[in-house]
């Protein structure tokens, strides 16, 4: 994976249309705030807000990638999300990966992307000697998500992330095949 880095600030007309319904993460036991972290004096009306997720910027980065003829790749990112709890502003630290496209050459594999991003997250907990790592079906997803092709994960019956396949529809926008 290579890492990639975002700005703290975006788009609040953007984040809200790739997030959807932010009601549906409660119900995967995740915090996303329905009103985000707004700053009193942006530097413009893209950058107008404090980013509640790291999905959104690095599927930007995804789309960028693949229009300027990158057709596959790894990309994780470590990275603030800004919230409010009881009044106060939180800053929490997330990990994000992300891969997209068939590798080729010395490195083409056959098996699909969700199963081999299965693979990293188990090998990534087996170095953290986290045993208790599992994957659930849940019957709502995010938006950005393929609802029959994403899953729920928890550490130790804590819910802790998701993991799934872009939607369809958020792939055509794109023009990302």
């Amino acid at each position: 994976f290579s890492r990639a880095f975002n700005y703290a600030f975006t788009s609040e007309i953007t984040e809200n249309a790739f997030l959807g319904d932010v009601s549906v993460y409660e119900k995967w036991g995740l915090k996303v705030d329905a009103d985000p972290v707004r700053l009193k004096n942006p530097l413009s009306e893209e950058l107008n807000i404090m980013r509640r997720s790291l999905s959104g910027l690095l599927w930007k980065n995804i789309s960028e990638n693949f229009h300027a003829g990158n057709s596959s790749g790894q990309l994780f990112e470590i990275g603030s999300v800004f919230l409010r709890e009881g009044g106060e502003y939180k800053e929490n630290q997330r990990l994000c990966l992300t891969m997209w496209g068939e590798p080729f050459g010395l490195y083409a594999d056959q098996t699909p992307l969700i199963f081999r991003m299965k693979a990293v997250l188990e090998k990534f907990f087996s170095h953290l000697q986290i045993t208790a790592a599992t994957f659930q079906d849940k019957a709502d997803a995010p938006a950005f998500l393929h609802k029959g092709q994403s899953v729920s994960l928890f550490v130790e019956g804590k819910t802790v992330g998701f993991l799934g396949s872009v939607h369809p529809v958020l792939l055509a926008n794109t023009k990302i095949r």
